[in-house]
């Protein structure tokens, strides 16, 4: 963005630039907005090479795509550090939650952040790996109860520090007003839906 625009803008903004002091908040205000939409409309055209947005609610899911592409990414880094995918960290952050007591696995299911098509793998695959295990109910052979293991919870501890990073990382620049206010945005995207 151009130096000589955003000085101008400021002039408006300090009311040197207009007749009077309403003209002089409106222009602030209209000016401010101004370089906001330009500098957020900036980033994400750079980033997806698109120069126009068809609607205000096409520019505001491509940049909720690219920022939970980009936060999702973070994540799946510091899981493979240590040799789980994303999925495996969730499913044993709820396990976590849930112990020593543990989940059957239509309870894990309900409460994975993104629907896994099948859990029953996913549970095996964290058996193979040591991180859980599965024990079968004595009244009900068919009814499975998953626990996080020893292995697990300490997998998890060295996980930790990493997810918290991409968290600091994701709150920097945003007052704890910002973010929830992100989280009600997001909860009014997806909760209609359900």
């Amino acid at each position: 963005m151009p130096a000589i625009w955003l000085r101008r803008q400021a002039t408006l903004c300090d009311g040197s630039g207009s007749g009077s002091p309403i003209r002089a908040v409106t222009g602030c205000r209209a000016a401010r907005m101004r370089v906001i939409r330009t500098i957020v409309g900036r980033i994400l055209s750079e980033r997806i090479k698109q120069a126009r947005f068809e609607s205000p609610a096409q520019e505001a899911l491509l940049n909720l795509l690219v920022a939970a592409g980009h936060v999702r990414q973070l994540i799946d880094e510091v899981c493979a550090r240590q040799g789980i995918t994303r999925a495996q960290y969730n499913a044993l952050r709820i396990l976590r939650g849930a112990h020593p007591a543990g989940y059957p696995r239509g309870e894990i299911s309900a409460r994975l952040l993104e629907r896994a098509p099948d859990v029953t793998r996913l549970i095996d695959r964290l058996e193979r790996l040591g991180l859980a295990e599965r024990v079968r109910s004595g009244t009900d052979r068919r009814l499975s109860m998953t626990h996080i293991t020893r292995q697990g919870l300490a997998l998890l501890k060295k996980v930790d520090p990493g997810v918290r990073a991409v968290q600091r990382r994701f709150a920097a620049g945003l007052s704890p007003g910002d973010l929830r206010k992100f989280s009600r945005f997001c909860e009014q995207i997806y909760g209609r839906g359900e």
